[in-house]
């Protein structure tokens, strides 16, 4: 069963033991596709980053997480209360909304204990992924988040490096930018 969705049509299985026989286990294409848009994600290219990637070689007892702020404070969490038995799914999942796509490829891949702890506001959420995922547990905590946020104020836009659509370097850079890679590259040894 060959994926169409990643470019050179590479898939991605599984091998695990279930009731002392190797399984395997592989990703349709439909949730190949999903995932390969959240390795594209700009804003969160950590989703599937090679922190997330170990996940395909560990055991069952996935702890999956909303954002990175989530891993760091909750294993913060554990030191004040009882230490959570599984391995947290790289930095987190980049935010609630990713996370039925993370379940749904570890149940293709035939994980078999999930967790999923959402925030407060997430109720929903977790009842939803529940019903689709009665395999797993998905937990909400009793607050909105995991840390205490101080009100900000909204911020002003920021010109950057890359144009507006963040395809191109803006043209007024151009040089500035090459003979800065170029000083880096030389002191790298290139």
């Amino acid at each position: 069963m060959g994926l169409k969705a990643l470019p050179n049509g590479a898939t991605v299985a599984r091998i695990h033991v279930v009731d002392n026989e190797s399984r395997i286990s592989q990703l349709s294409s439909a949730i190949a596709k999903a995932i390969f848009g959240l390795m594209k994600n700009d804003n969160n290219p950590h989703i599937f980053g090679l922190l997330a990637k170990e996940i395909f070689f560990a055991e069952d007892n996935v702890i999956l997480v909303e954002g990175q702020e989530d891993v760091v404070f909750f294993k913060q969490v554990e030191y004040m209360v009882e230490r959570l038995q599984g391995t947290y799914f790289g930095w987190g999942v980049g935010g609630a909304e990713n996370m039925e796509r993370i379940v749904t490829v570890l149940h293709e891949l035939g994980f078999s204990k999930v967790v999923g702890i959402l925030d407060g506001n997430r109720a929903a959420l977790a009842q939803t992924l529940s019903a689709k995922f009665p395999i797993y547990h998905f937990f909400v905590i009793p607050a909105n988040d995991v840390r205490t946020k101080k009100a900000v104020r909204a911020k002003p836009a920021v010109k950057g490096l890359l144009d507006d659509d963040n395809e191109a370097v803006r043209k007024e850079y151009i040089d500035e930018i090459r003979r800065l890679f170029a000083a880096a590259n030389q002191y790298l040894g290139r």
